[in-house]
């Protein structure tokens, strides 16, 4: 009894230790300034949202809040070439659509065709 025992918490245990590796550096975050959204922090990656909220603000400097946050999956941040002040910024379970999904956020915003992405990542890879 006392041996099935402790081989049902060890492997409770075991059970534990592996969902939460699963869960570690899975998280991912943005930061924008407040003037236009010209300086700029991300973060990929992290372990905790709240470091990768850090991480983004850290990169990012003065006066930045957190825009975006992701668990699992990507995240992309562009910005109109002809005026920089028209960003937008997007998640999704892939690079690709991540990215088509923030250019579509600068177009609906008046930003013209012509887009680049700043920065994008996944998390996981």
């Amino acid at each position: 009894m006392r041996t099935s025992v402790l081989a049902a918490v060890a492997a409770a245990t075991l059970f534990a230790a592996s969902a939460a590796d699963a869960r570690s550096g899975q998280y991912g975050a943005l930061a924008i300034d407040s003037n236009a959204g010209s300086a700029y922090g991300w973060s990929v990656n992290a372990n905790t949202q709240k470091e990768a909220d850090w991480g983004a603000l850290n990169k990012c400097g003065r006066n930045c809040h957190v825009v975006l946050r992701f668990y699992t999956g990507c995240g992309a941040y562009a910005v109109s070439d002809r005026d920089t002040s028209i960003y937008g910024w997007a998640k999704a379970p892939d690079a690709a659509t991540a990215k088509a999904r923030a250019q579509q956020e600068v177009r609906n915003r008046g930003g013209g065709k012509s887009i680049t992405i700043r920065v994008w990542g996944c998390n996981g890879r």
